[in-house]
């Protein structure tokens, strides 16, 4: 099965529609996003698999690993 991967937040910024509707509700445009990729799997046969990282959520930091 071929599976396609979106990075949730990546897409809302790159499509003028969602990009828009994020100015005023978020969580609309991420149920907009996902009801889209729903009908995409239904027609495409792929897996999609949305994913929003933590990227609007308060309180998150980012960190960085350094491997030696």
């Amino acid at each position: 099965m071929d599976i396609l991967l979106v990075d949730g937040y990546n897409i809302i910024g790159a499509w003028p529609e969602l990009k828009a509707l994020k100015e005023h509700d978020l969580a609309a445009a991420r149920d907009r996003l996902v009801e889209r990729m729903a009908e995409y799997q239904a027609m495409s046969g792929y897996r999609v698999i949305v994913v929003f990282d933590a990227y609007y959520v308060p309180g998150t930091a980012k960190k960085s690993l350094v491997l030696h």
